[in-house]
């Protein structure tokens, strides 16, 4: 068990010793991120998939966004519930509070109801554009036959037609990082955001290299409200240059409890020798004899 004592919302006490030593590597020492509660979008796209079109059509005829899609009365249930768990004794308290600009997050950072908070909006952190997929609820259904092509080739550098790829919403989320660093140095962070932005956060902080490592992280579809928090801290209350692990969190519909599956993180550097294995596994199409 990498993060013992896994039942408190707090990872042990984080004294001025530790604050100042991880400021001077500028770093959070707790990155918490929150998925939104479920909404519009997703029951659309959750109906889509089954074959039943009212929902895409409802958001189409409203000329919605998606931007401006709503949480449902369940997605806000979920954002209550994880607020209540974050303050329950024990819980943690964060330094800075931001949130995604899109609706449906601001309406779950606003329906958690954490004591005294201020939030910062950030653009960088908004959900991935869906171009023509719009009002679909997600980008990769109802796919031409040539756009499930070139899905299926990369599903990290596929972006529909006048949307995004998630290796570019890597790049916005790199950047949210790189200025993270001056603003919230050794301190403890809650950010609510989107799937395929804590998915951009995982390929970067947890260093996931390669098209294997990426499929995983797109085939792992945490549920909304999912709380992934990552720390420096390790069980020893000892602070570390990198991330030393996290833990992904689902919360009980009341808030009363959680399941909580801890991960390890480590630098993940590469011999030769790995490079080349790495290639080796795409088939190579074209040889030109010397």
């Amino acid at each position: 068990d990498v993060l013992k004592g896994t039942a408190s919302r707090d990872f042990g006490p984080c004294t001025s010793a530790c604050s100042f030593m991880a400021a001077l590597l500028n770093l959070p020492v707790d990155l918490v991120l929150l998925r939104c509660g479920e909404s519009e979008a997703n029951v659309a796209a959750d109906l889509l998939s089954r074959g039943f079109q009212r929902g895409s059509d409802a958001l189409l005829a409203a000329g919605t966004h998606d931007s401006e899609v709503r949480l449902t009365e369940f997605g806000r249930a979920q954002a209550r519930a994880v607020g209540r768990w974050l303050q329950d004794p024990g819980g943690a308290q964060f330094d800075q509070l931001f949130v995604s600009p899109h609706v449906r997050a601001l309406e779950t950072a606003g329906e958690m109801g954490l004591p005294g908070a201020r939030w910062e909006v950030d653009h960088a952190l908004r959900d991935r554009e869906h171009g023509i997929q719009q009002g679909f609820g997600s980008p990769d259904l109802k796919l031409s036959i040539e756009e499930k092509t070139r899905l299926n080739m990369s599903n990290l550098y596929w972006a529909p037609v006048c949307g995004e790829s998630p290796a570019q919403v890597c790049d916005r989320v790199r950047l949210f990082l790189s200025l993270l660093c001056s603003s919230a140095a050794g301190k403890r962070v809650l950010i609510v955001c989107h799937l395929r932005v804590m998915q951009a956060f995982r390929i970067i902080l947890e260093e996931r290299v390669g098209s294997e490592a990426c499929e995983l992280t797109f085939k792992d579809r945490l549920p909304n409200c999912t709380v992934l928090w990552y720390t420096r801290r390790d069980p020893d209350g000892k602070i570390h240059d990198r991330m030393y692990g996290g833990k992904v969190v689902v919360v009980d519909e009341d808030g009363s409890n959680a399941k909580e599956t801890p991960f390890s993180m480590g630098r993940r550097l590469y011999t030769n020798e790995q490079l080349l294995d790495i290639a080796s596994k795409m088939p190579q199409v074209i040889s030109v004899d010397a």
